[in-house]
């Protein structure tokens, strides 16, 4: 997906903004049905490893992926802190930890940059899509629906057919 993504279905996108370490990412709101702080996430055995567990939100079971294994990025100090983004997808749900989800922007296609090839190096291929910047902070745009490899895919949508 590239920065033309958005010219052949949006003039403008809305953005959640999250953060990872110290990585700024945006997502495509459209998808995210809610924001919930951490809670108990119950283990699965023998569950695959980016799966974390699953929650139970309001009667719904939704299984949770950490974002900083799929990144491969080291463990949170405080992950009490950390935030669960629920996506929706059609009527199921996954939820994203992240450490922090910040802001909700609205940008147009002329406001993004294409990403630079070497951002690429350890993230899902065309996962990113674009790059915003303001003065030092430049936050990546990110396509959760292809922050996985296919194999992963398949594991997280049987995980999702049984939910």
């Amino acid at each position: 997906m590239s920065v033309d993504y958005l010219s052949e279905q949006y003039e403008s996108i809305q953005l959640i903004c999250f953060i990872l370490e110290d990585l700024h990412f945006a997502a495509d709101i459209r998808n995210v049905q809610e924001i919930v702080s951490m809670m108990e996430i119950r283990k699965i055995p023998r569950s695959p490893e980016l799966v974390e567990g699953v929650i139970n939100l309001r009667g719904q079971i939704i299984p949770v992926v950490n974002m900083r294994k799929q990144f491969q990025m080291g463990q949170r100090e405080n992950p009490k802190n950390s935030k669960i983004m629920i996506f929706s997808k059609g009527e199921k749900s996954i939820g994203f930890i992240v450490d922090d989800v910040s802001q909700v922007l609205r940008k147009t296609q002329s406001e993004i940059l294409p990403a630079p090839p070497i951002m690429m190096i350890g993230i899902e291929q065309n996962c990113i899509f674009g790059m915003l910047t303001e003065g030092e902070k430049n936050t990546m745009l990110i396509d959760l629906t292809k922050a996985f490899s296919q194999r992963e895919s398949k594991i997280l949508e049987a995980m999702l057919a049984q939910t």
